[in-house]
């Protein structure tokens, strides 16, 4: 971790990711200069050179609410997703359950119970937290070995849906748990 007081600088020309905290700072991904934070005007730099991060190319972030009710940011990078709580960092990658290591989109869902669903379009598929447990591809989702770049969930006729955006691959549908591909035929390009 680095500290700057300059607030007109960054290490990366290349800002992908931004997110507002809920304690008013602002979060910063970069594409090779890691994550930059920036709270009541001070520069605090968080990069794999420091150890804070798995890669510097960050690809998305989220923030989210700990069991406790603490702040969590999600950090989508090269190599892994990081995760930053209560000052410290850790890294989920492929050797703790990730599709892939290159993390492309994050989305927080809530089941039936009020518990959340922690959802990771990776390069690799599409992988799921859920009740302290990764899943990775069922070989049924159609999403496995895909790179999922985007996340949405919609309320649907049937209850909520989960839709993926895929990089060449369309767009793809879950309702309950059945996932299906929109076709071309639905609206889509081929």
């Amino acid at each position: 971790m680095a500290n700057r007081g300059d607030a007109n600088r960054t290490l990366s020309n290349f800002v992908g990711a931004i997110c507002a905290s809920r304690d008013g700072s602002v979060w910063f991904g970069t594409n090779g200069g890691g994550v930059l934070h920036l709270d009541r005007g001070h520069w605090t730099i968080f990069d794999a050179a420091s150890g804070a991060l798995p890669n510097d190319q960050i690809r998305c972030m989220m923030e989210t609410v700990g069991r406790g009710g603490e702040p969590v940011l999600l950090v989508g990078t090269r190599g892994g997703l990081a995760r930053f709580s209560r000052g410290r960092w850790s890294v989920v990658d492929e050797t703790s359950g990730l599709a892939n290591d290159v993390v492309r989109s994050l989305l927080v869902t809530r089941d039936e119970d009020s518990q959340p669903t922690l959802w990771v379009g990776t390069r690799g598929g599409l992988s799921r937290y859920h009740r302290g447990e990764w899943t990775s591809g069922s070989g049924e989702s159609g999403l496995d070995g895909k790179v999922v770049s985007s996340l949405l969930a919609t309320a649907g006729p049937a209850g909520r849906q989960l839709w993926a955006g895929t990089d060449g691959h369309g767009l793809w549908r879950l309702e309950g748990r059945s996932w299906s591909r929109v076709e071309a035929t639905s609206g889509l390009e081929e």
